[in-house]
């Protein structure tokens, strides 16, 4: 395990002296407005007029300096709790550290762990073993076990999994729940979602995301996922023809569903906005974070404006904010 600290942007210029700074500051607003004077002087004869510059990139960037390697049997994967590691080892450990990497509580036994969460919470932490197929249920405080539940054989090969309550308030299927728990399963093609109980351990609820399909909604190998603030699903999509983030409100779908009355409806979650759409009717891009298609129209306009533009306007940068809607794709 390797632990790294933040180190600071250097934007290649050294430090200056007060007075340095001043004139800099002076002149950069002198370039400044003459740049903006010279912007409105062009707007006069161009039918499209240009947005506010924008900086895309930066100078000279170290982001981080190693700190510490710490070595463990074989990590499979690790999330943080409340400050504190836990990980999960290939000789079939569950083990919670400080962040000096010091033990302070193990689980040994398990069948091939290979991915955990915590829950909401923090209470809780759900490992998959994929040795016996099936999810075991900790505290997180000091591992003590609460129980195990064995997966049916849909589920394959989880990679990735987060807990995620978002959809649960007034669903009457589900009352009593303490919360979803999402599945990513790339050998399956699928993201499942189950539901978890105190008392009762977990259960299949549909699915998140599956990958026959070509629109920001689908997933064609599911990847890491996690929560932002307004509890949000954000899930890496590992093809390499796409490598997006898509952004999903996980909450089940109920009209989407299959014509066999006796099988589990799929239910799955909705690709949503990352902020606004640039064009009517949305792209994949709006959906995702990465490489997704443009419209046809921005990317017209970009082969109109050629070569000689050396500075071209970004979309508008992007927030976790919630949006006041979803929308299929």
């Amino acid at each position: 395990m390797r632990a790294g600290r933040g180190h600071p942007a250097t934007l290649g210029f050294g430090r200056r002296p007060v007075v340095g700074c001043r004139w800099s500051l002076t002149w950069l607003a002198t370039l400044g407005v003459a740049l903006f004077a010279a912007g409105l002087v062009g707007l006069g004869g161009c039918g499209e007029k240009m947005g506010i510059f924008e900086p895309i990139g930066l100078f000279s960037v170290n982001t981080y300096l190693e700190d510490a390697t710490y070595p463990d049997t074989n990590p499979h994967q690790l999330t943080v709790i409340d400050g504190n590691l836990f990980v999960v080892t290939g000789d079939g450990a569950l083990t919670k550290r400080n962040r000096n990497y010091t033990e302070i509580a193990r689980v040994e036994g398990l069948a091939d762990p290979s991915a955990l969460c915590p829950d909401d919470d923090s209470d809780l932490v759900f490992v998959w073993e994929r040795g016996a197929r099936r999810i075991g249920v900790y505290t997180a405080s000091d591992l003590t076990f609460i129980g195990t539940t064995q997966l049916d054989t849909l589920v394959r090969a989880v990679t990735a999994m987060v807990a995620c309550r978002t959809g649960l308030a007034g669903d009457p299927n589900v009352a009593g729940a303490r919360t979803f728990l999402y599945l990513a399963d790339p050998e399956a093609g699928v993201i499942h979602r189950h539901v978890y109980y105190d008392f009762a351990g977990v259960s299949p609820y549909g699915i998140l995301a599956r990958s026959d399909g070509v629109g920001a909604r689908f997933v064609h190998a599911p990847a890491g996922m996690a929560k932002d603030a307004a509890g949000m699903l954000l899930v890496c999509d590992a093809d390499s023809n796409r490598n997006w983030v898509i952004r999903f409100d996980p909450t089940p779908d109920f009209s989407d569903t299959t014509p066999d009355t006796n099988d589990q409806d799929p239910w799955r979650g909705t690709a949503i906005l990352f902020d606004q759409a640039t064009c009517v009717p949305p792209a994949a891009a709006d959906y995702t974070l990465g490489d997704a298609a443009e419209t046809q129209r921005v990317a017209s306009r970009l082969r109109e404006r050629g070569p000689i533009v050396a500075v071209v306007p970004v979309r508008p940068r992007r927030s976790d904010a919630p949006q006041a809607g979803s929308t299929t794709v």
